[in-house]
């Protein structure tokens, strides 16, 4: 299950990406996850006001900027080289 997998993980970044409406897969399921990952992992969960898969076309550039912050912040110059192109 996605909870043993993180709750097994050690090391590792996660990135929890939800929708507040979402009522096909609730969000406290990420704040479970994000619990979950504990001290041992680097975790942070983003939430949109909006319903399941939408957070992208609802909030396009806040979104896009949550996954680039991550990214840049725990891939650091692999990212910032592969954009600067």
């Amino acid at each position: 299950s996605p909870y043993e997998a993180i709750k097994s993980a050690e090391g590792k970044s996660f990135l929890f990406l939800h929708g507040i409406d979402d009522y096909i897969f609730p969000y406290e399921n990420s704040n479970i996850m994000f619990e979950l990952a504990g001290e041992k992992n680097f975790s942070d969960v983003a939430l949109f006001k909006s319903r399941h898969i939408f957070g992208f076309m609802d909030y396009e550039t806040n979104y896009t900027n949550e996954i680039l912050y991550f990214l840049q912040n725990h891939l650091g110059p692999v990212i910032e080289e592969e954009f600067s192109e």
